[in-house]
């Protein structure tokens, strides 16, 4: 998963982020390709040939896509703290920004706990 989302980064970097959240809802395994055709929007036709391509050149090719038993983490990074969990947790924090600075919020129906490492 993490391999493909890299694959995206890197041909579509703007496009990364609905990609990684799609991803996320995606039910099922299914091929790089099948996961392009069943979102057609996500990426123009030649940025998902090369994605494929890529894909398809490494070593190890990724041929599966599996979300449900391989989940795609989230990591966001700022000031020297890191919020990270899956992706479709991740969906309960928004950024923003407010003058100089970015302000993060985590919704969460639980109590935060703090450990120390």
């Amino acid at each position: 998963m993490k391999s493909f989302v890299q694959s995206v980064q890197k041909i579509a970097p703007d496009r990364v982020d609905e990609v990684a959240t799609t991803l996320g809802e995606t039910v099922g395994e299914v091929s790089p390709k099948e996961f392009f055709d069943a979102n057609p929007t996500l990426l123009p036709a030649a940025a998902v040939e090369k994605v494929i391509a890529d894909l398809g050149d490494r070593t190890r090719p990724i041929r599966r896509l599996d979300p449900a038993n391989y989940g795609l983490r989230q990591i966001v990074s700022a000031g020297g703290i890191q919020i990270a969990g899956s992706v479709n947790d991740m969906k309960q924090m928004t950024s923003r920004q407010e003058g100089a600075v970015w302000v993060i919020t985590i919704r969460v129906p639980e109590k935060p706990r703090t450990r120390f490492a």
